[in-house]
């Protein structure tokens, strides 16, 4: 298998929920649809809830938030403990792929969009890193594009 990994920077000034402090606490990652604003995703300790796919040829835009700390194993995350990286410029959200040819991850620290490219199944592994050290690994996540 292939192996690529993306580094996302960028910023979005206008969330007001970005946490803008040094001392945040990474302990579980959440991906939203960009489109409904619901929850497609979310990880709880060494696994995740949810499942993501995208078919061959489309992008499913994509939120990334975070929570410092979250106990409940079954119900989605509540908003007022959410967090994310728009306005974190020292901070770099970074995809690594198992299989970089059957999808692809682009955007920014808050923003991203995950495009099929061919159809297959792949892990990414979403890492938050802060200059050049590593801060938060999430656990891969698998990846269909039928």
């Amino acid at each position: 298998m292939a192996s690529a990994s993306g580094i996302l920077a960028g910023s979005c000034s206008s969330n007001p929920t970005s946490p803008n402090r040094e001392d945040l606490e990474f302990t579980e990652i959440i991906f939203v649809s960009a489109e409904t604003g619901e929850d497609i995703l979310w990880s709880h300790g060494d696994h995740f809830h949810g499942a993501l796919s995208v078919g061959v040829g489309e992008v499913l835009p994509l939120l990334v938030e975070f929570l410092p700390r979250y106990q409940d194993a079954h119900g989605a995350p509540p908003d007022s403990l959410r967090f994310n990286l728009a306005e974190e410029p020292e901070y770099l959200l970074r995809a690594i792929f198992a299989d970089a040819t059957i999808a692809r991850w682009e955007g920014d620290r808050y923003h991203v969009q995950l495009t099929g490219n061919h159809a297959g199944t792949t892990q990414i592994t979403v890492q938050v890193r802060r200059t050049g050290r590593l801060i938060y690994e999430a656990p891969g996540v698998r990846v269909l594009v039928p």
